[in-house]
Protein backbone atom coordinates (compact mmCIF):
# COMPACT_ATOMS: atom_id res chain seq x y z
CA UNK A 1 0.00 0.00 0.00
CA UNK A 2 1.28 3.61 -1.00
CA UNK A 3 2.47 5.65 1.99
CA UNK A 4 3.03 9.46 2.37
CA UNK A 5 6.82 9.54 3.68
CA UNK A 6 8.69 12.78 5.26
CA UNK A 7 12.98 12.79 5.77
CA UNK A 8 13.92 14.52 8.50
CA UNK A 9 17.98 15.48 8.67
CA UNK A 10 18.82 17.19 12.14
CA UNK A 11 21.60 18.89 11.85
CA UNK A 12 24.00 19.25 15.09
CA UNK A 13 27.31 21.15 15.83
CA UNK A 14 30.95 19.72 16.81
CA UNK A 15 29.67 19.74 20.51
CA UNK A 16 26.73 17.69 19.52
CA UNK A 17 24.40 20.76 20.32
CA UNK A 18 21.22 20.53 17.69
CA UNK A 19 21.51 23.09 14.94
CA UNK A 20 18.53 22.94 12.54
CA UNK A 21 16.05 20.38 11.23
CA UNK A 22 15.90 20.27 7.47
CA UNK A 23 12.58 18.15 5.74
CA UNK A 24 11.99 16.92 3.29
CA UNK A 25 8.43 17.91 1.68
CA UNK A 26 5.71 14.69 1.97
CA UNK A 27 6.27 12.32 -0.96
CA UNK A 28 3.63 9.43 -1.69
CA UNK A 29 5.84 6.34 -2.21
CA UNK A 30 4.72 2.27 -2.91
CA UNK A 31 6.80 -0.01 -0.90
CA UNK A 32 9.81 -0.79 -2.05
CA UNK A 33 10.25 2.50 -4.01
CA UNK A 34 13.15 5.06 -4.11
CA UNK A 35 13.07 8.37 -4.62
CA UNK A 36 15.32 11.99 -4.52
CA UNK A 37 13.40 14.34 -3.37
CA UNK A 38 13.90 18.35 -3.63
CA UNK A 39 15.53 19.61 -0.18
CA UNK A 40 15.73 22.95 1.01
CA UNK A 41 16.46 25.09 4.66
CA UNK A 42 16.93 28.05 6.38
CA UNK A 43 19.72 26.78 7.78
CA UNK A 44 23.20 29.37 6.94
CA UNK A 45 26.24 27.05 7.66
CA UNK A 46 29.49 28.57 9.20
CA UNK A 47 32.88 27.27 9.56
CA UNK A 48 33.46 24.06 11.39
CA UNK A 49 32.42 20.29 11.66
CA UNK A 50 28.64 18.90 12.15
CA UNK A 51 26.82 15.85 11.93
CA UNK A 52 23.38 15.04 10.79
CA UNK A 53 20.85 12.31 11.69
CA UNK A 54 18.25 11.15 9.06
CA UNK A 55 15.00 9.73 9.99
CA UNK A 56 11.70 8.93 7.77
CA UNK A 57 8.52 9.79 9.45
CA UNK A 58 5.14 7.69 7.38
CA UNK A 59 2.09 8.38 7.94
CA UNK A 60 0.64 5.26 9.84
CA UNK A 61 -2.89 6.03 9.84
CA UNK A 62 -3.38 6.95 6.44
CA UNK A 63 -4.66 10.63 7.33
CA UNK A 64 -2.04 11.91 4.69
CA UNK A 65 0.60 13.19 7.60
CA UNK A 66 3.44 11.86 8.25
CA UNK A 67 3.28 10.70 12.12
CA UNK A 68 5.27 7.82 12.59
CA UNK A 69 8.90 8.00 13.11
CA UNK A 70 11.12 4.97 11.35
CA UNK A 71 13.20 2.69 13.39
CA UNK A 72 16.33 3.15 11.18
CA UNK A 73 18.52 6.55 11.46
CA UNK A 74 21.12 6.92 8.92
CA UNK A 75 24.17 9.44 10.44
CA UNK A 76 26.61 11.36 7.95
CA UNK A 77 29.50 14.15 9.00
CA UNK A 78 30.78 17.23 6.88
CA UNK A 79 32.90 19.96 7.73
CA UNK A 80 32.49 23.90 6.35
CA UNK A 81 35.51 25.24 5.57
CA UNK A 82 37.30 28.65 4.11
Amino acid sequence: MDTVVRVDFDVHDATGAHIDTVSTGMMLLAPGQMTEPPLSGNWVPVLGKFMVEARAWFDSDGNGTPDTAGAKIKTFSFAVVA
